[in-house]
């Protein structure tokens, strides 16, 4: 009986080991010095909150205003690397369902940030990033919980207030609204749902 060399591969079975090492390649060189250079800030701005979107902005800039063509060509060249090497391991992978590790890259624990393991090879901010204690930052430190706590419930109300068409177009309360009433009649709708849907 004839079979195809398709019907005669090995099954591709996609373990959990090989499903994260293919989700946490980064296919271009800019996002290998995002995810460094994010750690790095995160480190080294321990009271502040995080804002990755802000953080973006920073990286960005540095990357094209910042770097000359040699950093660049370092992370370019890096990217290459790492791309050629998943390459192998996956139809290694695929045929025999496993892969030897990377004697040239690692992955920093809990983290997207890839560094050469061979010392003499890293930059310096690998080098770095490396050293610290930690890779697991807090999003915020714990005394800008409440502020965090208090924006979020005001930013709530904005928008309930917005859609029931209570605030005017700066963003402000109308005259004569009154906001816990507003609220409140939302809450009793609510509850008076939940208890219809019981019985």
């Amino acid at each position: 009986v004839y079979q195809s060399r398709a019907s005669l591969r090995r099954p591709h079975a996609q373990t959990n080991e090989h499903t994260n090492h293919h989700a946490t390649i980064p296919h271009i060189s800019y996002i290998l010095f995002v995810s460094q250079m994010t750690l790095k800030m995160r480190h080294d701005r321990p009271n502040e909150h995080h804002d990755q979107s802000k953080v973006m902005m920073e990286i960005s800039k540095m990357w094209r205003l910042g770097m000359d063509d040699t950093d660049r060509a370092y992370y370019n060249e890096f990217s290459d690397n790492l791309k050629r090497e998943y390459a192998v391991h996956n139809i290694e992978f695929r045929a025999t369902g496993s892969y030897k590790p990377s004697e040239q890259f690692r992955r920093l624990p809990g983290t997207n940030a890839w560094v050469k393991i061979n010392v003499a090879a890293k930059n310096g901010l690998e080098r770095e990033i490396e050293r610290y204690e930690t890779y697991a930052f807090p999003k915020r430190p714990p005394q800008l919980d409440k502020e965090y706590e208090a924006r979020a419930k005001a930013s709530i109300t904005r928008r309930r207030l917005k859609l029931k068409g209570l605030l005017n177009a700066d963003g402000t309360v109308k005259d004569n609204v009154d906001v816990e009433k507003a609220l409140s009649t939302r809450r009793k709708r609510a509850r008076r749902s939940d208890s219809g849907r019981k019985r």
